[in-house]
């Protein structure tokens, strides 16, 4: 039974896939703090770390019931499978590591944007792992739209 919501191979593939998309990009010298006052920037930071931090650690956790009666489900049902709760956080893994290599080859703007994506990568990271620790078998989520076999692995 796996423990880690995340893929190590798959956090450096994303990690890879960004960094080369921000190299490759003719657009990735317009940064956007390049134009942005550090006041304004100083209070997006903090209201998108307030705002964004409580979603990242609520979503992996998320039950149905907080949607009401969209589906007839058990209250206690999960929204996220395990497979997309690991993919995302593989995902926002690989992305922290992409923008941290390109702060550190292209441009120190990047290195903001990744220091501004840690709160959120951590947050949700952490609340998976929570969700990670108890048994697939103890947690009814709603049907995976994925075949058998990737299931397999969640």
């Amino acid at each position: 039974m796996p423990t880690r919501p995340y893929s190590i191979p798959g956090a450096l593939l994303i990690a890879l896939v960004t960094a080369c998309t921000g190299l490759l990009a003719p657009a990735a010298a317009g940064l956007p703090f390049a134009d942005i006052p550090a006041s304004v920037a100083i209070r997006m930071f903090v209201m998108s770390v307030i705002l964004g931090v409580l979603f990242a650690y609520w979503l992996p956790i998320v039950r149905a019931e907080f949607f009401g009666g969209l589906r007839r489900v058990p209250s206690q049902t999960l929204l996220l499978p395990r497979l997309l709760v690991c993919l995302k956080a593989t995902m926002t893994i690989g992305a922290g590591i992409g923008m941290a290599v390109l702060g550190i080859v292209v441009d120190y703007q990047y290195l903001i944007l990744g220091l501004w994506y840690m709160p959120f990568l951590a947050a949700f990271t952490f609340s998976a792992v929570r969700r990670f620790r108890h048994h697939p078998a103890t947690e009814f989520v709603i049907p995976s739209p994925f075949s058998f076999s990737f299931r397999g692995r969640m």
